[in-house]
């Protein structure tokens, strides 16, 4: 028997224990200081929201490295590469996309060397981004954006519609960086992935795994196994049968370590079940850390109380903080008409305690459009150490995810 000790992050809820056949959850339910949509303003979670910062369109990119302004103290071990990804271009001539997923990706890199910080942005030059800018307007269905009359209906239809095999499969890669080997990947939630260049951030080579792996691989958010491999040795372990058929569940992310553990335990090697856990319903998209302790399996996950979470990206609807799980604190960063991306952890090089190291963090402006910067905090302390301010030619867009590369990677 597994036993399972899930701590549930939500959004806009509060402490609920539950316990279900024996097999008790421990959730420690707390406020996470994330994004909200505009109707949750009511309840005032999000006091610095700008819905407008979800609205910007990169109007020229920045193939050349630019140099900004330092201030404070960029740490002298501090030497790699931060690749970010996001939606950054939502309106062609007048025509817009309707949903903030839509958005053409859009790759943002600060090199850092010797405390010197440069920028760049490029686009991902995507069949969906060609086929947008060659016609001059939006004529590309997407997630949540209908360019012609779609018989699928509604966005929770267009869901199952977009990962359909007899369909062309969506390659505008716009949630994440990812390294394979010495190779960086653009990956969204279809099985397209685009290799760039690790420099230049120029689109190489396109890769489909929809055609050669016979299943639908649409976690934007993958795992490497043992032996360094992901998709090259794919195969199906388990079969979950959905509870609807007709409406299959939304795989943004999975828990990955010596079991794949997402409420039904499976071993790996013998692709059975081990056991099974139940808990009120939820939607989520990140699972934030999953370990095992004392034969229990731990699962952190940020939660919704429902999908409507997923309506609230549309454009017409549209702060950091650090928690210590253990005992129950948190610390923040905050700056009125600033705001961060997903922050980064770097380890110093002679990292004493977990949090021995720098957060990194991309901020983008309420009232200047055209600046971004790259934020760099004290992990333990959470206060800011540095930063480096760039002014740009055109609006910078916020950014989804993103990958720190040391200066010995890519």
């Amino acid at each position: 028997m597994v036993n399972c000790s899930v701590r549930f992050w939500p959004i806009l809820k509060k402490n609920i224990v539950r316990n279900t056949s024996q097999k008790c959850f421990y959730w420690t339910r707390r406020l996470a200081g994330l994004a909200c949509g505009s109707s949750y303003m009511a309840t005032n979670y999000c006091p610095n929201f700008d819905e407008a910062s979800y609205h910007r369109s990169c109007r020229e990119e920045i193939i050349n490295p630019i140099h900004g302004k330092v201030s404070g103290t960029i740490p002298k071990w501090l030497n790699g590469t931060l690749i970010r990804n996001g939606p950054g271009l939502f309106e062609i001539n007048k025509s817009t996309v309707s949903h903030w997923f839509d958005g053409m990706a859009l790759l943002h890199r600060f090199e850092i060397n010797d405390g010197v910080v440069t920028y760049q942005c490029r686009f991902i030059q995507s069949d969906v981004y060609k086929k947008n800018t060659s016609a001059n307007r939006i004529v590309v269905t997407d997630f949540g954006t209908v360019a012609v009359p779609d018989p699928c209906g509604t966005i929770f239809h267009r869901i199952s519609s977009k990962f359909s095999f007899k369909r062309e499969v969506n390659d505008n890669t716009v949630i994440t960086v990812y390294p394979f080997g010495d190779e960086i990947y653009t990956i969204t939630e279809t099985g397209v992935m685009y290799k760039v260049g690790k420099k230049n951030m120029e689109t190489k080579t396109k890769v489909d795994f929809t055609k050669s792996l016979g299943i639908v691989t649409h976690s934007a958010h993958p795992h490497i196994t043992e032996d360094g491999s992901m998709f090259d040795k794919a195969c199906i372990v388990a079969n979950i049968p959905a509870r609807w058929t007709l409406y299959p569940s939304y795989m943004h992310s999975f828990g990955n370590y010596q079991s794949l553990c997402r409420f039904i335990v499976i071993n790996r090697k013998t692709g059975r079940p081990v056991d099974e856990f139940y808990s009120r319903g939820f939607c989520y998209f990140h699972i934030i850390n999953q370990y095992e302790d004392s034969n229990r399996v731990v699962i952190d996950i940020c939660t919704f109380k429902d999908a409507s979470i997923i309506k609230s990206f549309y454009l017409d609807a549209m702060k950091l903080i650090k928690v210590d799980v253990k005992n129950k604190t948190s610390k923040s960063w905050y700056e009125e008409g600033v705001y961060p991306s997903e922050p980064i952890f770097v380890p110093s090089p002679d990292a004493q305690d977990e949090d021995h190291g720098v957060i990194l963090s991309s901020l983008i402006y309420g009232k200047n459009e055209n600046c971004v910067s790259l934020l760099v905090l004290d992990a333990k302390s959470f206060e800011e150490i540095g930063r480096v301010k760039f002014e740009t030619s055109s609006p910078v867009p916020r950014s989804t995810h993103g990958w720190y590369f040391p200066s010995c990677s890519p």
